[in-house]
């Protein structure tokens, strides 16, 4: 009696676990995009390395304007968010040809042309005894060609145009669209080269 009664209990567990409830389900992984750079967080932007470059390029689909930090990644990042602000009230009340305006968050000035850094205007922040200086620079040469400059600068490897994505966002200024660019690597960008400057 027990063993018929044993076979019943497993029959009727075998029928149960056949129902329809219980299909198998299937699903597809995504492959792991290998375009990516090994260092490129979610999101976009590479924030490994020990060196990074944070900068904006006015107007987006004409550049004529570069505004240019580079430092150490671990010392720019607490002023990454103040600098997305900052550049979201750059503005040419007098052309684009012309020095642009901007407001500054508190504690930051503007500290004039330098002209050993080729730049029209600098701004400066950070810690006194240690302030960093960005600047900003007419040049030309287009937005891949500049990005792909920073890229070598900062030792951001196998970059190529298609991959500007990864270190750039579209910025709403104020009347013009600009192009923010945030990329990390390896090299201290600050020994980098000057920019492109117009003929």
């Amino acid at each position: 009696m027990r063993i018929f009664t044993a076979i019943v209990v497993v029959a009727l567990s075998t029928l149960i676990g056949c129902g329809d409830s219980d299909k198998t389900k299937t699903y597809t992984v995504p492959k792991a995009d290998d375009t990516k750079p090994a260092d490129a967080a979610v999101g976009g932007v590479a924030t490994t390395g020990d060196f990074r470059i944070v900068g904006a390029i006015f107007p987006s689909d004409e550049p004529q304007w570069f505004f240019k930090l580079g430092g150490k990644s671990d010392a720019l990042a607490p002023y990454a968010a103040d600098l997305e602000k900052m550049f979201k009230t750059v503005r040419f009340p007098k052309g684009l040809k012309e020095l642009p305006e901007w407001d500054l968050p508190a504690g930051w000035k503007n500290a004039g042309e330098n002209r050993a850094k080729m730049a029209a205007e600098t701004i400066q922040f950070g810690p006194p005894d240690s302030p960093f200086l960005m600047t900003v620079t007419p040049a030309m040469g287009g937005m891949a060609a500049n990005v792909a400059r920073w890229a070598g600068q900062v030792g951001v490897k196998n970059f190529t145009p298609e991959k500007m994505g990864l270190y750039t966002k579209e910025i709403e200024a104020k009347n013009v669209k600009g192009l923010m660019v945030d990329m990390s690597g390896p090299t201290n960008p600050v020994m980098g080269g000057r920019p492109m400057m117009p003929k």
